[in-house]
């Protein structure tokens, strides 16, 4: 699955119809993200559909013009309900969306699935069970909470269809945590349920890297077997590469003492995450991608 952003499709590569939980905390570009992964995916002929769970009014405005200003407002379907809906309508939010998702598989249409969040929908169910006398478990949470987002995510993914051949819903649901707690109920629920996670971390987020994305912390689960050979080995390289640059910055403090072959390794390092910074607004092709690093590489 092609997202167009060069840190995802080389390090954290999704297959079409896998379920990628995007977590993080709040304002560290989960979005932005999206959008770019919604951009690309569009131009290649997939519809998309974002579910905007309770979102504030001027954010689904904000989201209508990236739309608009893109030229692909007729490809995209938003789903939305503001904070200012009911609860009950705000539950239904992610099911009215999947339900859209499944209409076009049907059809034969390849379709990408935002769901922007699941937090605040298991929070909205949470008020709603309380509300109707259930009995609340750990985080006041109801006992069901993972039964209810498993029902809903597991609806997407790889499908046969009669006259297309197969045909997919690709998932991609949103958690937001706080002070980057990896450990809460519902974000630990959502990651059991999904296929791999890719992680914003804001600290990273604040050195200025766009997108924000903790390589060491970010999992795929089946991405990597829709890679070719080119795209394995590259990935294989480079997340080792990238794993030992983080190890050598401890070192950087010695300043003159270091050998050339670990200032040229920094020195690398630096450039390969230059390389991955991208403004949300741009896309770039994976051949492109390869060949670009290819020559900070050599």
């Amino acid at each position: 699955l092609a997202t167009g952003i060069s840190l995802i499709d080389l390090l954290i590569p999704l297959g079409r119809g896998q379920r990628e939980l995007i977590i993080g905390d709040r304002k560290t570009g989960k979005t932005s993200v999206l959008l770019t992964a919604i951009k690309k995916q569009v131009s290649e002929g997939v519809i998309a559909i974002y579910a905007a769970i309770a979102k504030k009014k001027s954010d689904i405005k904000k989201l209508q013009e990236f739309f608009v200003q893109e030229k692909i407002n007729d490809k995209v379907i938003i789903v939305a309900t503001s904070s200012y809906d009911s609860p009950s309508l705000i539950f239904q939010t992610p099911y009215a969306a999947m339900a859209i998702a499944e209409y076009f598989r049907d059809k034969g249409q390849h379709t990408l699935l935002i769901l922007d969040d699941l937090s605040t929908h298991a929070k909205f169910y949470r008020e709603l069970s309380l509300l109707a006398r259930r009995f609340p478990g750990r985080d006041s949470y109801p006992g069901d909470i993972f039964y209810v987002h498993s029902k809903l995510l597991e609806r997407g993914g790889n499908f046969k269809h009669p006259t297309v051949g197969e045909v997919s819903i690709t998932c991609l649901p949103v958690i937001e945590i706080v002070e980057g707690d990896f450990t809460g109920y519902v974000s630990t629920n959502v990651m059991g349920i999904t296929d791999g996670h890719i992680y914003l971390d804001s600290n990273i987020y604040y050195s200025g890297l766009r997108p924000a994305v903790n390589i060491p912390l970010s999992v795929t689960r089946v991405g990597r077997q829709t890679l070719d050979k080119l795209s394995r080995e590259v990935n294989k390289n480079l997340t080792s590469f990238l794993s030992n640059y983080d190890k050598l910055q401890n070192l950087a403090h010695f300043g003159q003492e270091l050998t050339e072959d670990v200032k040229r390794n920094l020195r690398l390092g630096e450039l390969v995450y230059k390389f991955f910074n991208q403004s949300y607004h741009e896309t770039v092709p994976v051949p492109v991608q390869l060949i670009i690093l290819s020559m900070i590489l050599r």
